[in-house]
């Protein structure tokens, strides 16, 4: 969407979301295959079914049915030989099979490879997400593939928006808005682009494969395909998969615990969450030691790592370890100048929990009368509004976004009221026996009268208003 507002001198500016800046091809499926972003007029429909997707904001759909005659072919052009980029789309699909989804290559004999998007079941764990991009292959098929991969995952039967970046040093996939699988050992440069001889440069065959043997046709259902010339930033991502109907999903991280010599030594990440801004809180629980202290390590809006503060002591069992889970949290952005004006407002993170737009105040930059409104949905920010680019500023002004309103937690921890405590004490049978307490392990008291054991376990039920904190029991048979 694009907003005109009036400004300062004469000066019109048009805002819009930042997942527009860098697109080069733009497929909707609305009943046909134009392309939006560029009219690419060598767009072609192979074969394919225009359907309702039934979902968020995505509207019509079109399903491929898995045969060679089916996909969509995006013929060659200069400006779809991008060195860095973004692909992005919708999928459904009731197959577990590996299946090309998107892929920038000649047919059928997969020369002049560039990148592809495809679902991968290798039988090693389950099927998987995979994006990979070729560099140094000198123009051979089959060589200089560099894979970002998911986990194994259960994707079937639901719409998911997948989402691959190259940046030229990080290689990074995405689904539903969160980071999934990286490759950061890719040699730093642009994505390889040659051209066929004697045959057009390698086209972009959606929902069809590169080659026919084996036979990788999509199965399934897609929609709203994306290319973009750059990397989209991790809130780019986000903000366009909940632009087009996405909800968050936030989650806690989860870790475990390593114990040597009694110490705290290490906390291992098994599942970095979902929805962090800033460090959580980790708490070590039980393990009979004390004293631990962790801080978690936040990348990507995940707990990446924990470092170990304090190893405390007296572990003698592994201990738990806590760590809070994310919570509602404002949206983050900056800005941009040029000539003096506010130009753009780049978010950062979409934030959460919004249910109106927000406050946007602009700090200092030299300037005044610059004025911005938050574009908010599903409860986050994704794109903003220059309403009045002010004037007269010579550094880019602070972005200040209030936070949104609080949203109740479900409380973990209750009251309860503890009159009595019954306690069993182990004891030799015909012996005579005190039981004594104490606040503070130096002055003990006797509690209640002593007592001549009748077996090996005595029960004994406390009033907890007169009890001290700490008991023991002492065997006074021979010092009476």
């Amino acid at each position: 969407m694009v907003v005109l507002g009036c400004l300062f001198a004469g000066v019109v500016a048009s805002a819009q979301l930042a997942t527009t800046n860098g697109i080069v091809s733009a497929l909707n499926f609305d009943g046909n295959v134009s392309d939006s972003a560029v009219g690419i007029e060598s767009t072609s429909l192979l074969g394919g079914q225009f359907i309702d997707s039934g979902f968020g904001n995505l509207g019509r759909a079109i399903h491929f049915d898995g045969s060679p005659s089916q996909g969509v072919l995006l013929s060659d052009a200069p400006w779809l030989k991008q060195p860095f980029l973004t692909v992005a789309v919708w999928i459904r699909t009731s197959s577990t099979a590996t299946m090309q989804i998107a892929a920038k290559g000649h047919y059928p004999d997969s020369s002049v490879e560039q990148w592809s998007l495809y679902l991968n079941n290798d039988f090693f764990g389950g099927p998987r997400i995979s994006f990979v991009i070729k560099r140094n292959s000198g123009g051979l098929a089959g060589q200089g593939w560099y894979y970002a991969s998911s986990p194994a995952m259960r994707f079937t039967n639901q719409w998911i928006f997948l989402t691959g970046t190259w940046d030229g040093t990080n290689e990074v996939l995405y689904v539903d808005g969160k980071q999934v699988g990286a490759n950061l050992a890719v040699p730093p440069g642009g994505v390889d682009v040659f051209d066929a001889p004697g045959s057009p440069a390698g086209d972009i065959q959606i929902g069809r494969s590169t080659v026919t043997t084996p036979p990788y046709y999509f199965q399934g259902d897609m929609d709203q395909f994306k290319l973009y010339r750059r990397a989209l930033s991790p809130a780019e991502v986000q903000a366009l998969y909940l632009q087009e109907g996405g909800t968050l999903k936030y989650e806690a991280a989860l870790a475990s615990a390593r114990v040597v010599n009694g110490f705290f030594v290490q906390a291992d990440v098994v599942k970095g969450g979902y929805g962090y801004t800033n460090s959580p809180t980790v708490r070590i629980v039980g393990g009979g030691g004390t004293g631990a202290v962790a801080v978690a390590n936040v990348t990507n809006f995940a707990v990446a790592s924990i470092t170990v503060a304090n190893p405390g002591f007296g572990y003698t069992n592994t201990p738990s370890v806590w760590i809070d889970a994310p919570v509602p949290f404002g949206a983050t952005a900056e800005s941009t100048i040029e000539a003096g004006l506010v130009t753009g407002i780049r978010l950062t993170y979409p934030g959460y929990g919004y249910t109106t737009a927000p406050v946007v105040s602009l700090l200092g930059g030299g300037g005044i009368g610059a004025r911005v409104e938050a574009v908010v949905v599903d409860g986050a920010i994704v794109g903003f509004n220059v309403l009045n680019s002010g004037l007269g500023y010579s550094s880019p002004p602070i972005v200040r976004i209030d936070p949104p309103a609080s949203i109740p937690v479900p409380s973990t921890s209750f009251d309860v009221e503890v009159k009595s405590l019954e306690i069993t004490l182990h004891v030799v049978p015909n012996h005579h026996y005190v039981l004594e307490g104490t606040p503070d392990f130096t002055n003990w008291s006797q509690i209640g009268s002593d007592f001549i054991a009748t077996g090996p376990q005595e029960t004994r039920r406390l009033d907890v208003s007169v009890a001290p904190g700490f008991f023991r029991i002492r065997d006074v048979s021979y010092n009476p």
